[in-house]
């Protein structure tokens, strides 16, 4: 029986969070662990992004954190995709990002950015595809960013 993954926004409580961040950590390139604590980073993210979350049964599998809070330059920042690697390659990385494009032009944002590790291929292929372009460089960090309209 294939599981069905329900999508929601701003559901996951800071508990869940830190614990899909803990799970996820190795996913990330370099560890997560190893830029952040990631309790505190899990409570950053429960307290001041917009969330879009994919749910199998009651856990968070998926998850697209964005920091809305450029009201001035209507710039939105990607902090956080992660997905689990038993949903890798399925697609639901692709649809928690197109969600969050779409969400990002429908309160008037202008520009989405995100930062991510060069030696991060598998996610640097996810962003092009979803329209995301390097715009900076700053050793191995690369700033890609995509309009949001």
């Amino acid at each position: 029986m294939i599981p069905i993954i329900r999508i929601r926004t701003n559901e996951a409580s800071y508990a869940q969070i830190a614990h899909h961040l803990a799970r996820a950590n190795k996913q990330f390139v370099p560890l997560l662990s190893s830029r952040v604590d990631i309790e505190a980073y899990a409570h950053k993210i429960f307290d001041n992004t917009y969330r879009m979350e994919a749910w199998d049964g009651t856990e968070l599998v998926g998850l697209v954190a964005t920091y809305c809070n450029d009201s001035e330059r209507m710039i939105a920042y990607i902090t956080n995709v992660s997905v689990f690697t038993d949903w890798a390659g399925k697609g639901l990385g692709s649809d928690l990002l197109q969600r969050t494009v779409l969400h990002m032009q429908s309160i008037g944002l202008a520009q989405i950015r995100l930062e991510v590790d060069r030696n991060n291929v598998t996610a640097m292929r996810l962003y092009e595809r979803a329209g995301f372009c390097e715009c900076d460089v700053n050793g191995s960090i690369v700033t890609m960013s995509r309009a949001a309209g």
